[in-house]
């Protein structure tokens, strides 16, 4: 009855691992192997059988225990054997999935490639999404068509250096051009794959879009070079008086920062009608041959007063508001450049305010891409800098006109009351040797001599003479011409003659 049992379990063990192997066929979708597995250990199970009806009869020896009591074994084992199989094959299949569904559901672009020729052999959606082409148009490139070339020389050191195994993989931010044309920063994850003899070495590629950062990096570093450039030119401004040099830096700066051709940077004054014109603060060099050269010498060797406003130059102005013009050859306001002016393909003109008065309008021209009210906006704290900058200027020459005024209000005054002093000094001086005559002078009432101080009478023009600046010249008068001379002389008395 104990070999019966033994012989009974081990047909249920092997019926068993039977079921398993045929239900791995349907999990694996390996048939044929689960299938001739399936059918050996139902052929063992015949053999069982047959085994337990000769036991059945009696026919059993010794030996038949002992290789049943084996074939129970070997039973057993194949059962936990099989179990063991399902459950690895199980979590296979799960992990399967899992990847299955990270690959095509991932949010990242995923991109299986061949090693050697960089062949894209499988990609997701994500992928797909982020460079416009289908997954069958990607199977026909490489990861080399879709990086901008700038970027792979750069890539190819890391490339070889996981390819020799030396490193497991690689990151690296390069470009990758759409089917569309534009660019798209990412950040690529590189990592080779185990290979076996069924099936060709890999490598997995994670992409993930950083334009976005990247555009916000570099709209960071715009604003900081702004920034560095506006505080370099208030100190130009500051430390030095020649302001031409720091409105030519003004529009070096412009200029470079909108990767522009060339610009201007005018003052906006006013006639006593109430005219607006442009005076020319700073010029960019536009001179490329002998004729454009002469025209920019003869712009900047004299100062540009721009009355007709009536152009895309002066639209700025008459508008009062940001001027566009990306087909400016057919652009409304245009009216041609002069001889010897490089081609105008596009324009930006943007006045420039203190408060709610127009001091100002800067232009730049020829920009790759055109121009967008987005970079006037981004250009505020710059615009602002050039109209407080101009209007610190028109400040600083009233000051010194004012100054100058006083200068000579002061030098004129310096000098009259230098000429008052030196009347006073000569009034003085000219008073310092007038000898006055005062008090009561004894004089003889018959010959009108004087009495001295020491006493002596002397003739009344000597007395005088010292002390005075007086002097006398003696004539005679007529009274006395008749009292001492005979009445013969008398028609020779006013004679001259006499």
């Amino acid at each position: 009855m104990l070999l019966l049992a033994i012989l009974a379990l081990s047909i249920l063990l092997q019926l068993a691992a039977s079921v398993y192997a045929l239900r791995l066929m349907r999990l694996t979708g390996w048939g044929w192997v689960w299938m001739l597995m399936a059918l050996a250990l139902i052929l063992m199970v015949v053999r069982r059988a047959i085994t337990f009806g000769r036991v059945w009869e009696a026919e059993a020896t010794h030996t038949y225990w002992l290789i049943e009591g084996v074939g129970l074994l070997i039973s057993a084992l194949m059962l936990v054997g099989v179990i063991g199989l399902g459950q690895f094959f199980r979590q296979l299949q799960v992990s399967q999935e899992q990847f299955r569904n990270i690959f095509a559901h991932s949010p990242l672009g995923i991109a299986l490639i061949l090693p050697t020729d960089h062949q894209i052999v499988q990609v997701n959606e994500g992928m797909c999404n982020l460079l416009g082409y289908t997954k069958a148009e990607l199977n026909q490139l490489t990861m080399d068509n879709l990086t901008h070339p700038e970027d792979l020389a750069k890539e190819q050191v890391d490339i070889k250096t996981t390819r020799n195994g030396n490193i497991p993989g690689y990151a690296i931010e390069k470009r990758y051009r759409a089917k569309d044309g534009s660019l798209h920063w990412v950040n690529e994850t590189t990592t080779l794959l185990p290979s076996d003899v069924n099936h060709p070495r890999l490598k997995l590629s994670i992409v993930e879009d950083i334009t976005e950062r990247k555009q916000a990096e570099a709209t960071i570093h715009q604003h900081m070079e702004l920034l560095a450039s506006i505080r370099q030119a208030q100190s130009l401004f500051i430390t030095r008086q020649d302001t031409e040099q720091v409105f030519q830096e003004l529009l070096r700066i412009l200029v470079s920062i909108t990767n522009s051709a060339f610009g201007f940077l005018d003052e906006v004054l006013y006639t006593d009608q109430g005219v607006p014109y442009k005076l020319s603060l700073a010029l960019s060099d536009i001179s490329w041959d002998e004729g454009s050269r002469q025209l920019y010498q003869q712009l900047v060797s004299r100062d540009l007063e721009f009355r007709d406003l009536t152009n895309l130059s002066g639209a700025p102005v008459l508008e009062g508001r940001v001027v566009i013009a990306n087909d400016a050859l057919h652009d409304p306001h245009a009216k041609g450049v002069p001889s010897g002016h490089p081609p105008l393909s596009n324009f930006m003109g943007i006045p420039l305010f203190v408060g709610n008065e127009l001091v100002g309008v800067a232009g730049v021209a020829n920009r790759s891409g055109g121009y967008t009210l987005a970079l006037a906006e981004f250009l505020e704290p710059l615009t602002s800098t050039c109209a407080s900058l101009i209007w610190a200027v028109r400040s600083r020459q009233k000051k010194q006109q004012v100054l100058e005024t006083l200068r000579l209000e002061l030098t004129a005054r310096q000098q009259a009351e230098a000429e008052q002093a030196r009347l006073i000094t000569e009034l003085q001086t000219a008073l310092a040797h007038v000898k006055r005559l005062s008090g009561l002078l004894p004089i003889c009432s018959a010959c009108k001599k004087i009495r001295n101080d020491q006493g002596y009478w002397e003739q009344v023009e000597v007395y005088i003479r010292d002390h005075s600046e007086v002097d006398f010249s003696h004539g005679i008068c007529p009274d006395c011409y008749k009292k001492l001379y005979p009445p013969e002389l008398y028609p020779y008395l006013y004679s001259d003659n006499v």
